[in-house]
């Protein structure tokens, strides 16, 4: 069902939400899907879409107009675990940090994540940045493009 449809009278507002047009989301999702290797979790999850936004007059968007969106899903990867393969403390913790705690894909409702959960983050956040770009440009074309 596309968003904004279906929603009791309570929570009816939440329909003035959408941005983009529905039809954009198959893309979106095999845009991640390839990005990450088929599903195999061997890459970062990113992708560069160029979507238009829709208009909006709740929040005053009076014309539709096209952007570029960077997404980027949050996964585990194989090529980042790779990396620590001769550090055995480091792939300990990883392991540990999957097994117990779902890493990375921490819950949302728990924003009570040790400074060892936020260092693992921020380092495969920062770590799939630097590779989606130099794999393909995905950050550093956007730059080109503006000046």
């Amino acid at each position: 069902m596309p968003y904004g449809q279906g929603f009791s009278e309570k929570y009816a507002v939440f329909g003035n939400n959408q941005v983009f047009d529905s039809a954009a989301f198959p893309t979106l999702l095999q845009g991640l899907w390839t990005a990450s290797g088929a599903g195999n979790c061997a890459h970062p999850a990113i992708f560069l879409q160029r979507i238009a936004v829709r208009p909006n007059t709740w929040f005053g968007v009076t014309s539709a107009r096209e952007i570029n969106v960077v997404w980027f899903y949050l996964n585990f990867v194989a090529e980042w675990e790779a990396v620590f393969a001769n550090n055995q403390p480091v792939r300990a913790i990883i392991e540990l940090e999957r097994s117990t705690n779902s890493f990375p894909n921490y819950s949302t409702l728990d924003t009570n994540l040790s400074a060892t959960q936020i260092n693992l983050l921020a380092n495969l956040t920062a770590w799939g940045v630097n590779e989606a770009d130099r794999a393909n440009g995905v950050f550093s074309s956007l730059f080109k493009a503006a000046s």
